[in-house]
């Protein structure tokens, strides 16, 4: 009989016993939920690297040590993920446009009247006042096309929304907030994933590339956000037609500023529901959809309409995972003032 599949295999395996060694050689026994979930799914190869390098070398393991040390470092990476960094509310975190908006697209009359209203004096300063990053129509369109306008979960038609993998807020993020995202994950990821990771999101284009973005409904939509489901890239078929992932619940967690960090976090592999009882169903075959299910999306055209990146997919599968453990999706801001003080 073939084995179970594991929604976090990374922690069972037995060189995960290096954060035993990360703990005695940096001195820290305790650390926040965001802190403790991360080394527990980072590449074990750099985790090696990092443990060896700090045994050998006091300045590292001072220097890494107060990194560890600094709770909200890693909490604030994971909101910054989350599109919910302080200061910012609910609505300025949702920024996708649903499906069917592509249905109202101005007139070509209407485009010119605005194009020379835009040249007035008027316009101009307001203009100047947009952020810089901006829904691209086309690859939002291609996306919608590729997909059939439904989700590409339970194949519901609207309301769908088209979702950006990375997120289009860490594309308006301050320039101190996206440094201190980026600096966390090469910390515990190799050049080569974080180059893979930044391929397809740091061109001209920015966020705004097909391959960022997929169909979801709006309470898929909305789950994703909060960290109560990931999608697990599982294979890409060589012509670039299929993408095959598995759909998975994660669980709510409480965020706690002190944790054991030689204790492995839990995620269960089978529920079959979300921890608020919100349940899914194929509405093509009306069978329920489970934890570990596998999902496929496809592509007529993989240049034309190329299929979400499995790289991006791949550092969403890692970072809702974190999130889920770490209770980063729904701690406040108010809630770390009491925990750490101003």
């Amino acid at each position: 009989m073939a084995s179970a599949v594991s929604i976090a295999p990374e922690l069972i395996s037995e060189e995960r016993s290096l954060i035993q060694r990360l703990s005695k050689v940096n001195g820290l026994r305790e650390v926040d939920s965001a802190t403790h979930a991360i080394p527990w799914l980072s590449d074990l190869k750099i985790l090696r690297r990092k443990v060896e390098y700090m045994e050998s070398d006091p300045m590292l393991r001072d220097a890494m040590t107060v990194n560890l040390g600094s709770s909200l470092l890693a909490l604030d990476a994971v909101k910054v993920w989350l599109g919910r960094s302080k200061g910012k509310t609910e609505s300025t975190t949702t920024n996708e446009q649903p499906a069917e908006l592509t249905e109202s697209t101005p007139s070509s009359e209407t485009s010119q009247k605005t194009s020379r209203k835009r040249k007035s004096e008027g316009q101009s300063s307001s203009l100047s006042k947009l952020p810089r990053q901006t829904r691209s129509k086309p690859a939002k369109d291609t996306a919608s096309e590729r997909d059939n306008g439904r989700c590409v979960i339970t194949k519901m038609g609207k309301p769908v929304h088209i979702c950006h993998i990375y997120r289009l807020s860490l594309g308006n993020e301050t320039e101190s907030a996206r440094p201190i995202f980026w600096s966390l994950l090469q910390t515990f990821w190799d050049p080569e994933t974080i180059a893979s990771w930044k391929r397809d999101i740091m061109g001209l284009e920015g966020t705004e590339v097909t391959q960022n973005l997929l169909c979801l409904s709006t309470m898929m939509h909305d789950l994703w956000n909060s960290a109560r489901l990931a999608f697990e890239p599982v294979d890409m078929s060589e012509d670039k037609k299929f993408l095959t992932m598995r759909f998975w619940w994660l669980p709510h967690r409480d965020y706690s500023p002190q944790v054991s960090l030689v204790v492995p976090p839990s995620l269960p592999s089978g529920p079959k529901a979300s921890s608020g009882n919100a349940k899914l169903w194929n509405c093509d075959t009306d069978e329920p959809i489970y934890s570990g299910q596998l999902i496929t999306i496809r592509t007529q055209d993989p240049e034309a309409m190329p299929l979400p990146s499995f790289a991006l997919l791949k550092m969403q599968w890692f970072l809702n995972r974190i999130a889920a453990m770490s209770g980063a999706a729904d701690v406040t801001d108010e809630e770390l003032e009491d925990y750490f003080g101003d």
